[in-house]
């Protein structure tokens, strides 16, 4: 019976709004009107009170401050020197040139060759009557005659070529060095400096929570 009573009793609690005060401005998350018991939402319970407390902090104050800088500044010098080398240039110049080539010399080369000369002959046929024929005979006899031989033959050429040659020269050499130069020079920037304060706020202060239910 008892169990009963305070189900009955606690479920319209539970549904119910319940009004708070009215929040300070220092605690804009304080609602005016909750729910209770909603999850996700903060609640003020019953006997909450407010005093008046002092709360010391620091804040971040930001200012543009001139500070003092240093740019560096490159120009460049021109360096220029006289430095002796050599430089490959074109010459004409005759040289002998010795060269290889074939001379022909004749020889008179002799040899036996052999030849075929068809004679004449006069036989009779089978009825007794003569017929002119003809008979080869193999002679042999020298003959004369020229080849060329050829004979290696070296020769000097005068000719002209054209060849590099070093020749001395002074050349101007130039250079670019960099220089550097520092200025000092201004420059804003944004800079904050921790500020020390002290504010008045409503503090809540919960004393006792009143008894809802009877034993």
């Amino acid at each position: 019976m008892k169990n009963w009573l305070l189900s009955l009793i606690l479920l319209p609690a539970l549904a119910g709004t319940a009004f708070a005060h009215d929040p300070p401005p220092e605690y804009p998350w304080a609602p005016d009107v909750v729910i209770m018991d909603w999850y996700g939402y903060s609640v003020w319970p019953m006997g909450t009170t407010f005093e008046k407390r002092v709360v010391s902090g620091y804040h971040a104050h930001w200012f543009q401050n001139q500070v003092p800088t240093i740019v560096p500044k490159i120009d460049y010098r021109i360096d220029t020197q006289q430095i002796k080398t050599f430089v490959n240039e074109p010459k004409v110049v005759e040289e002998k040139q010795k060269y290889l080539t074939y001379q022909p010399v004749p020889r008179l080369v002799e040899r036996e060759i052999t030849t075929y000369v068809l004679l004449p002959l006069v036989l009779a046929d089978l009825s007794g009557h003569p017929m002119v024929t003809c008979t080869v005979e193999v002679r042999t006899h020298k003959v004369q005659y020229t080849v060329f031989d050829y004979r290696p033959v070296e020769k000097v050429a005068t000719v002209k070529v054209t060849k590099m040659v070093p020749t001395p020269k002074t050349i101007e050499y130039r250079q670019a060095v960099p220089v550097v130069t520092y200025n000092q020079t201004m420059k804003t920037e944004w800079q904050y400096l921790n500020v020390p304060y002290q504010r008045v706020v409503d503090v809540p202060v919960i004393y006792h929570i009143p008894q809802m239910f009877w034993p």
